[in-house]
């Protein structure tokens, strides 16, 4: 789970606990499930017929009116329901994403031969109602959240090229990425990090290349929208300072061992 606010600890325990449930009724219920691929900007919860997604691949954006209120990415169970769009809520898939779709029939059939999955499912539901009960509840004091965009890099893709202009900073949203200075590795993004974030601040060119390691999402925040960004979460100014302290620090270690190596005459 993704939100555009900072969430607590607990609502992230509790998201952690849904993915692995969902993993393991939809490992369960495989064969009843029929592959959809959904186009960029379609909604998914305007499927015909009820019942439950489970993204493979790819970002969907869960808003309510007209608010954006959570993403699920790889690993997350999204409940189909029609009659969702009159409560003006919407589920659109950032680009081309995939889902494993389980009619509601077919699930509660699937359940009735595996009774040892109905109090995990029972579960799940209960799970899933809370997350989106206190993010609804969390995400109702911005006035006008920021607009960000969602991006997807395959492995080995560039994120960010050295010396590089950069008019927006890059938060890592899911997956491994490495840093490169002249073709050297000099580090590792991991998720909930920044990329680009000192080009950003500073208004020089990117220093580093950012490379992904594995498929990466990355979250885009255009400058005009950054102190936006900051207001509707505050605890982004703080993870930002934490890891410009840690690069700089990295930094330094890095430098300091490449002087001493050329003063032993290494280099």
């Amino acid at each position: 789970m993704l939100a555009m606010i900072d969430t607590p600890d607990f609502l992230r325990g509790m998201h952690e606990r849904s993915r692995r449930l969902a993993g393991r009724l939809f490992e369960r219920v495989r064969s009843q499930a029929e592959p959809l691929r959904i186009k960029a900007g379609e909604d998914l919860l305007a499927h015909s017929a009820p019942g439950f997604a489970y993204v493979t691949g790819g970002v969907f954006k869960l808003q309510h009116a007209g608010r954006a209120v959570r993403l699920y990415t790889d690993g997350d169970l999204i409940v189909v329901d029609p009659q969702s769009g009159s409560e003006d809520c919407s589920a659109e898939a950032t680009f081309a994403s995939g889902v494993l779709f389980v009619s509601r029939p077919a699930l509660v059939t699937a359940l009735q031969g595996a009774p040892d999955l109905l109090h995990p499912f029972v579960e799940l539901m209960g799970l899933e109602s809370q997350i989106l009960h206190v993010l609804c509840a969390l995400h109702g004091s911005p006035e006008h959240p920021p607009e960000v965009a969602f991006r997807r890099f395959e492995e080995g893709e560039e994120i960010l090229r050295q010396g590089q202009d950069l008019g927006e900073i890059y938060e890592l949203v899911e997956g491994t990425a490495t840093a490169s200075i002249d073709g050297s590795d000099v580090g590792v993004i991991r998720a909930g990090e920044f990329i680009g974030e000192i080009s950003f601040l500073t208004d020089l060119p990117c220093s580093a290349s950012v490379t992904a390691a594995e498929p990466c999402f990355v979250q885009a925040i255009p400058r005009a929208q950054f102190v936006r960004l900051v207001q509707s979460r505050p605890q982004t100014g703080i993870r930002l300072a934490q890891g410009l302290a840690r690069r700089i620090t990295q930094l330094d270690a890095e430098l300091v061992r490449k002087l001493e190596a050329r003063g032993k005459g290494v280099l």
